[in-house]
């Protein structure tokens, strides 16, 4: 984003309850560790957040978005039925961010939300999802 001269656009950090490293070092003012990932989202969790992903705050605007699993499968299925296309619940915690209308993109005219699907989905699977974490 810096080598297209984007230093005002905000990002979105969005990860689920149990699996909020990034929302954790932000809290503490430090990476720090979680005990483990509890969150279904476990595909790109990970237990702390990089040195260096951390740095980048006092860089660029970069917004933490905590949403609950129940929140990442329903946008998930969303997904999957508006689009025709299956995404891990990793994914649907950034799209389930913008339909909560996370502050920072209030401002905002256009949200470009990276959507990437995964090999540890099929239909199967969301189905199992959304039918063991019901809210």
């Amino acid at each position: 984003m810096y080598k297209h001269s984007w230093r005002e656009v905000p990002v979105i950090a969005a990860e689920t309850v149990g699996a909020a490293s990034f929302a954790a070092a932000v809290a503490a003012g430090r990476p720090v560790a979680l005990e483990g990932i509890t969150s279904i989202a476990t595909s790109l969790g990970a237990l702390k957040v990089s040195d260096e992903a951390f740095r980048w705050t006092s860089r660029h605007p970069i917004h933490s978005a905590v949403v609950t699993d129940q929140d990442a499968i329903r946008s998930c299925l969303t997904f999957a039925n508006e689009l025709r296309v299956l995404v891990e619940p990793a994914c649907g915690a950034a799209m389930a961010a913008v339909e909560q209308g996370d502050p920072p993109l209030d401002r905002c005219e256009n949200i470009v939300v990276i959507a990437c699907g995964g090999n540890a989905v099929s239909a199967g699977a969301l189905c199992e999802w959304a039918t063991n974490h019901s809210a």
